[in-house]
């Protein structure tokens, strides 16, 4: 679906068909960064709600 809307705008593009190809592979080079950079800030956002849980969890079992 992504790759068809970004085709579509990359074709709307007046480049050279050499051109569009190659942008073409470039946006989902990027797309596909994005993906990995999005993942890794979930993972850290897990990470830290893990940690302010078992944080406060101490804390009612020490007092």
């Amino acid at each position: 679906m992504v790759e068809n809307i970004l085709a579509r705008t990359v074709n709307k593009l007046k480049f050279p068909p050499q051109r569009r190809s190659t942008l073409k592979k470039q946006i989902l080079v990027v797309r596909e960064i994005l993906m990995q950079v999005l993942t890794l800030h979930l993972a850290y956002c897990i990470h830290l709600k893990i940690a302010v849980t078992l944080e406060r969890a101490t804390r009612k079992l020490r007092s």
